[in-house]
């Protein structure tokens, strides 16, 4: 009788050990909030995030809660990626989706705070992905151009710069080739309903993966509030305007969901 509980306390010892060993792989979002600095810049292991960056995350309608399973992963874990690459890895922020294992690396270069202490980034020169089998693709544009990315499945976390400065991420929900489009975007407001259509600034720049449909996103500036709308084909689709950042998808139902203070609208554009 004594062996066994011997045993069966060594298999539990090892077994907490080994749960303690992975819990320090990962970082939760509500230690990284706590982990404030006044210098915005990102550590080594993207660890020591500012607090206001994960501020801007949640204004942008992505429900940060201790059970998400986002997580920001060191770079030390990133060094497939950083392969072949000129740029200065020392502020890379890591963004992993357990759900559908991409890992999305984005290089900042510097973060600034303007006269009345508001947070900014000063450039973000590259973007890439990670698929699950270790792959990765990475190109760059400049800025405020578009960006158009790869993703391979789960939700993707894109940053973003709105009017007025400020660097927030917008998930997108898509198995599909996706581009922001901020040029060349017409829009009228009839009877509570703004109307937007987007042309592509170079067609030539988008590629069909396999027999998927892509669809771009076209996000609509100017005074009117943050409209996000989605452009399929030569179609244009009437979006509902609402003051917020929303979540596209921008799957094959051709819906447009946002998330506004944790309430999630939704529709269905008109074909």
């Amino acid at each position: 009788m004594k062996k066994a509980l011997i045993c069966i306390t060594l298999i539990c010892s090892m077994l907490l050990c080994s749960t303690s060993a992975n819990a320090k792989q990962s970082t939760k979002i509500s230690d990284i909030v706590s982990l404030h600095s006044e210098n915005a810049l990102f550590s080594d292991l993207a660890y020591n995030i500012d607090a206001e960056v994960i501020n801007f995350i949640k204004k942008s309608g992505v429900n940060i809660t201790d059970s998400s399973l986002i997580e920001l992963i060191p770079i030390d874990d990133q060094k497939s990626l950083q392969a072949n690459r000129t740029n200065d890895s020392t502020n890379i922020l890591c963004v992993k989706n357990i759900i559908g294992n991409i890992i999305e690396c984005t290089y900042i270069t510097s973060f600034e705070y303007n006269s009345i202490g508001q947070l900014s980034i000063a450039s973000y020169p590259e973007i890439f992905t990670s698929s699950a089998n270790g792959s990765s693709t990475g190109e760059t544009f400049p800025w405020p151009d578009y960006y158009p990315i790869t993703v391979t499945g789960g939700i993707y976390y894109e940053l973003f710069q709105d009017d007025f400065g400020y660097p927030y991420y917008r998930p997108i929900d898509c198995s599909v080739r996706i581009a922001s489009i901020d040029s060349d975007v017409s829009c009228s407001y009839i009877n509570g309903t703004y109307s937007c259509i987007g042309k592509l600034v170079d067609p030539t720049t988008f590629t069909q993966l396999g027999n998927e449909t892509y669809t771009h996103v076209i996000s609509a500036h100017a005074s009117m509030p943050q409209l996000y709308y989605s452009y399929f084909g030569n179609n244009p689709l009437v979006g509902k305007a609402i003051d917020c950042f929303g979540d596209i998808d921008a799957g094959y139902s051709y819906n447009i969901v946002f998330t506004c203070n944790g309430e999630l609208y939704s529709y269905t554009p008109i074909k």
